[in-house]
């Protein structure tokens, strides 16, 4: 304890750079009590964090060592700030979660305060009393600078690792073969054997909301992005289920269960080819195996084989209201491969669904209970 007192000094503010420069000796001191204490903070382990022993000792002598002249001075200074920056970015380096900086950064006004009190005398409370406010304001400002270069540097990091994956993965799409797909999973963190879901989506307003609802999921949400021939493709592995990702009212094609890395490229071609074959105005999910018959239309249309009249020539004679009335059921039938179901579906007897189906069949010689004929009708009829 300090044998000085407010009377021996002749003013509060005397006595309190007294009592600063006495508790400046005891900075080592100091040190090592944040240093027992901040170890004990989740975070700052010995054996899991990043922080080793004598970094976190040199650091403790620095900041409380300026600290405590800052609180002399009455104000921070530049190396203060210099330190606090620096604190900041090693810290997000290393990976201490934020919570944990934010923890130990609070113990600084404990250790000081903690040390003062061990040398203050009796008479010194007057002194304490005045300057706890001011010294309370400097170690705040300095834990706020700490937090923000923290804040800056971990917001720089994620978009480095960001800029590298998409870098990664753009590799990938470039050249899909199986052994960069295990080089790229390695370093993306997934497994290239795995299976995956793919999403592509092409209008800018679908992108956007995609892309939304990808950044609002957690960082450690397994989903991956890549721009791809003007279009947006999100993948990731199957085993996450649907990764939480809302496609609502997204106009996008989907595929499920795409075997290995190496396959969503080509798998995200194909998309983007179910999308130009689908109806613009369409706002909704297609997923691909709900889209062969698109795809298969595209492709017979590219070889100069158009089946569309097949049906249309032929059936030119019945009325629009029955022709509705056909293709609706057909529609149902396609989906189910089911009279009953298709009847349950549409609200009506098994006999007119079979009469529905017989009346095709009538008008144009297909019989979409033949799986051949089912898929030429499926193609002729613009279906889905």
């Amino acid at each position: 304890m300090s044998t000085g007192t407010i009377a021996e000094g002749g003013s509060i503010s005397t006595r309190w750079r007294e009592l600063i420069d006495e508790l400046h000796a005891l900075v080592p001191d100091l040190a090592a009590q944040y240093v027992g204490r901040v170890r004990a903070v989740p975070g700052y382990e010995p054996e899991s964090s990043g922080v080793g022993d004598e970094e976190l000792r040199e650091t403790a002598v620095t900041c409380i060592g300026l600290l405590i002249e800052s609180i002399r001075d009455g104000h921070g200074g530049d190396r203060l700030d210099a330190a606090a920056g620096d604190l900041g970015r090693r810290r997000a380096f290393q990976r201490v979660p934020a919570e944990s900086v934010a923890i130990a950064l609070q113990l600084d006004f404990g250790v000081i305060w903690g040390g003062l009190l061990e040398i203050c005398g009796p008479r010194d409370a007057v002194v304490l009393t005045a300057q706890v406010e001011p010294t309370w304001r400097i170690i705040d400002r300095f834990t706020a600078a700490v937090m923000s270069s923290y804040n800056s540097e971990t917001s720089r990091l994620a978009q480095h690792e960001t800029n590298l994956r998409q870098a990664t993965i753009g590799r990938l799409f470039a050249v899909p073969h199986e052994s960069l797909a295990r080089t790229v999973a390695f370093q993306i963190g997934c497994d290239a054997a795995d299976h995956f879901t793919v999403v592509v989506a092409d209008q800018s307003d679908s992108q956007d909301r995609l892309a939304a609802a990808v950044e609002r999921l957690p960082r450690s949400a397994p989903v991956f992005t890549h721009r791809f021939s003007g279009a947006t493709v999100v993948f990731w592995p199957s085993s996450a289920g649907d990764a939480a990702i809302a496609l609502e009212e997204i106009r996008a094609s989907r595929a499920r269960g795409v075997r290995g890395l190496a396959a969503v490229p080509g798998t995200a071609r194909t998309l983007l080819g179910v999308l130009d074959a689908t109806d613009a105005l369409r706002q909704q999910i297609v997923d691909l195996e709900h889209s062969i018959p698109l795809l298969a239309r595209r492709a017979l249309i590219d070889q100069k084989v158009d089946l569309r009249p097949v049906v249309a020539d032929r059936w030119a004679s019945c009325p629009p209201y029955e022709r509705d009335r056909i293709v609706e059921t057909l529609e149902e039938y396609f989906a189910t491969g089911s009279v009953q179901r298709t009847a349950q579906r549409l609200f009506c007897h098994r006999n007119t669904v079979l009469n529905r189906l017989s009346r095709f069949t009538e008008l144009t010689g297909l019989d979409v209970t033949i799986p051949r004929d089912a898929a030429t009708a499926m193609i002729a009829l613009d279906h889905p």
